[in-house]
């Protein structure tokens, strides 16, 4: 007797089954066999008679961590916003969508700007996936790391480019030298508005 899920394969098999006194076989699926979230067709096949197709519907398991699937613009002028779209999965990477999962203080931080944050913390009701928007990005200082966290389930990261915004200002370090010097330079930075 062999139990084949559709996404999942082969999920059970034995030699053979007693009948019941009910004329029936129970073959019981181990946990963990059968882990493809969503329906699928399982086919139930016994040597000298007819398979038999039935639908089965594995919901998702808990969410254990947080995955980032889409990145908006990249790169990033900075002070411009960039949005985030963060998933809900559960250990087998199914989208953990069956029902709203509260997750409590979901915050998207970054390793230059603002201390640190740049969204949140929030009480957010996921349904699967949605999407967030990083703001307050200043730091024209190449890939930022943006981090999502949310208590009770793994991290995600991603790599964002944020580049300088439109100069603003010319800056110039104080220089001390001496009137003797014959070559004396004056060194002139162009910065943007957030420095």
């Amino acid at each position: 007797v062999t139990v084949t899920a559709e996404d999942d394969g082969e999920v059970f098999s034995i030699g053979e089954l007693d009948l019941d006194a009910a004329g029936q076989v129970v073959p019981t699926v181990s946990g963990g066999n059968i882990t493809t979230a969503g329906d699928q067709n399982i086919t139930v096949d016994a040597d000298g008679v007819s398979n038999d197709t039935a639908t089965l519907t594995v919901e998702p398991a808990d969410a254990v961590e947080l995955n980032i699937s889409d990145v908006g613009t990249d790169p990033v002028t900075a002070g411009n916003d960039t949005e985030l779209t963060v998933e809900v999965r559960d250990e087998f990477d199914n989208l953990v969508d069956d029902n709203q999962t509260q997750l409590d203080n979901l915050t998207i931080t970054s390793e230059f700007d603002q201390d640190g944050d740049v969204f949140g913390p929030s009480d957010e009701a996921i349904t699967g996936s949605d999407t967030f928007t990083a703001s307050n990005l200043t730091e024209a200082a190449g890939a930022h790391e943006l981090t999502v966290s949310a208590d009770g389930v793994s991290n995600a990261t991603v790599a964002v480019q944020v580049n300088a915004a439109s100069a603003a200002t010319l800056a110039v370090d104080n220089v001390t030298v001496r009137s003797d010097d014959a070559n004396q330079a004056v060194v002139a930075t162009l910065e943007d508005r957030f420095g």
